[in-house]
């Protein structure tokens, strides 16, 4: 019997074995006071299911959307020198530019839920000050000496094995231990192939609803080539694949003209037919 689903974004969820068994991992890591670690290739929709775990987290505790914020951080577009002024914050004085006291995303998280994205950028000296707050939910202010409290839940998001980054002394192993109580593993596209269609014509409805667009449908070759494609971005790319197609078709249906080379698999010719040499603009 089809498990009904009280989530925004159950077309995510719906007639997908694995996807029902995630929703299950989530309604169950909402309950839990330990950090979660997600782990996904680009693309596989980690934010996705960051927010999903923050809005399941939020309603299990009976919180309004203003005491309990969603706060994402990718750590990757974070300088090395501003990451920790910019997680836990900073005093006045604190370095040559800090006129004021500044709160961290710690702080603006409050009761919420905060997701550190790509989670392996961090430097290793910011993964020790991480260690800590999440063993005795407690952190300083850069320049402070007075400890402020955390009841966030840390949300961790990697599109890289942490256990490799281990091995290669780029991760700590006892922040990986920590992380890894609860860890969350998303399949990418290529290993959905047997429902991969309805994927397509599901994110497709999403697509025509999120960008205002007319319905279209898709033709059988179109389909065709949307399912033998492999998909290395995910999620990500399939629906921007649909958007271009969707924006070049020129009739009430996706044909094999509105999609790119690269997923026809017809890449290699389009660069040797010299159409980039032909139509560059210099």
């Amino acid at each position: 019997m089809q498990k009904k689903l009280s989530t925004s974004n159950a077309w995510f969820w719906q007639n997908e074995t694995d996807s029902l068994e995630l929703h299950e991992q989530i309604q169950k890591a909402a309950t839990l006071k330990v950090p979660i670690l997600i782990v996904g290739e680009t693309g596989s929709g980690k934010d996705f299911i960051a927010k999903q775990l923050h809005e399941a987290r939020r309603i299990h505790l009976g919180l309004t959307k203003v005491e309990a914020p969603f706060v994402p951080v990718n750590v990757n577009t974070i300088p090395e020198n501003l990451a920790e002024s910019c997680l836990f914050g900073h005093e006045r004085g604190a370095f040559t530019s800090a006129r004021e006291r500044q709160s961290g995303k710690f702080e603006r998280a409050q009761r919420g839920s905060l997701l550190l994205d790509e989670i392996q950028s961090l430097s290793l000296s910011v993964q020790a000050k991480l260690l800590r707050v999440l063993q005795d939910q407690l952190f300083e202010r850069l320049g402070g000496k007075n400890s402020v409290e955390t009841k966030c839940q840390v949300i961790c998001a990697s599109n890289q094995p942490l256990e490799l980054l281990v091995e290669q002394k780029k991760f700590r192993l006892d922040l990986y231990y920590r992380l890894n109580a609860f860890p969350i593993y998303l399949k990418p596209l290529r290993e959905k192939k047997s429902y991969l269609e309805e994927i397509i014509l599901r994110l497709q409805d999403q697509v025509e609803s999120k960008y205002s667009l007319p319905k279209k449908s898709i033709h059988p070759e179109t389909m065709n080539y949307f399912s033998e494609y492999d998909w290395p971005g995910n999620y990500r790319e399939l629906e921007f694949a649909l958007l271009s197609a969707h924006l070049k078709s020129q009739t009430n249906e996706l044909t094999g003209q509105d999609i790119s080379p690269q997923i026809k698999g017809e890449f290699q010719q389009f660069i040797d037919s010299g159409y980039w040499s032909k139509n560059a603009s210099y």
